[in-house]
């Protein structure tokens, strides 16, 4: 089966596009037959998409958050696993929250599995206990602290700390 998805949305935005489709298609097509596949299933199987049949170097995240929606946290157990948790946000800390987002496309588009191939090259010598990935576990949680307390302000000191260069 072939399909061809329009989108308007331009190519390597870092939008998640790609993620969002490979989520999406299956998943209709699981909801028009009845229905069955867990919000895990459909990750994984969209995650699949892009690494074993496009051949391409892909992160979880985007999948995950398609397929789940919401607000979520996610713990990246092992790769391709993760543990998600919807967070349950007061509305009075959403409120006017997404009047104030904003999207800018410059018009320079990347190439993701260009990225994560740069990563990973810079990371795997490593392991698991880069103070990279330590410190991005670090700001994960704190991240997800701030917003269930609403405290966003507080959220700008996380900022710091070791930066991967790519």
């Amino acid at each position: 089966m072939k399909a061809t998805v329009p989108c308007s949305a331009p190519s390597g935005a870092s939008t998640g596009t790609s993620a969002a489709v490979a989520v999406a298609l299956p998943g209709a097509l699981d909801w028009l037959g009845g229905g069955g596949l867990s919000n895990y299933e459909m990750a994984r199987g969209a995650q699949r998409v892009e690494t074993d049949l496009l051949g391409q170097q892909c992160g979880i995240q985007d999948q995950i958050a398609s397929a789940f929606g919401g607000i979520n946290y996610i713990e990246m157990t092992e790769y391709p696993h993760a543990s998600v948790t919807q967070l349950v946000i007061a509305p009075s800390i959403l409120e006017g929250r997404e009047d104030r987002l904003c999207l800018f496309c410059t018009g320079i588009s990347h190439n993701s599995p260009d990225v994560h191939s740069m990563v990973i090259r810079s990371l795997e010598s490593e392991g698991a206990d880069s103070p990279v990935l330590r410190q991005l576990r670090v700001t994960a949680a704190q991240s997800r602290d701030a917003i269930i307390f609403g405290d966003f302000p507080a959220s700008r000191t996380y900022r710091s700390g070791p930066s991967l260069n790519y």
